[in-house]
């Protein structure tokens, strides 16, 4: 049973914790331009390390990786760096179009990793 996990949907319960072992959230974040995976709980930092994961430890296509890695550029491109506390620089349209590629890069690493790890949906536009 493939298992995916919204981040609005509020924290895993704990008795669905104990049953599920390893648990990574797949988000998008200000800096990271490499990966958009990391590690949620004690067992996923044990299986694939702490904080941020490289692509390179999950089964995923050359066209995946480049996919993820070219959205987490792109990400960093919707800060106005130079006045941060500003806001998102994108208009409705490109954080639309840029939600749409994101859900769909996440929906193929789920699909992509396996049955035995919970994908948190992190994706935060």
């Amino acid at each position: 049973m493939r298992t995916q996990w919204n981040a609005g949907d509020g924290p895993l319960h704990s008795s669905v914790s104990k049953i599920i072992m390893c648990i990574i959230k797949f988000m998008f974040d200000w800096g990271e331009t490499y990966s958009s995976v990391w590690s949620v709980n004690k067992e996923s930092e044990e299986k694939f390390g702490e904080g941020v994961l490289s692509l390179e430890r999950f089964p995923l296509s050359n066209e995946l990786k480049t996919e993820i890695q070219n959205l987490c550029t792109e990400y960093q491109t919707a800060l106005n760096w130079d006045e941060p506390q500003a806001g998102i620089v994108w208009s409705k349209e490109q954080i639309e179009d840029f939600r749409a590629r994101a859900l769909i890069a996440y929906n193929q690493f789920v699909d992509s990793i396996g049955d035995d790890i919970v994908v948190e949906n992190g994706i935060n536009f």
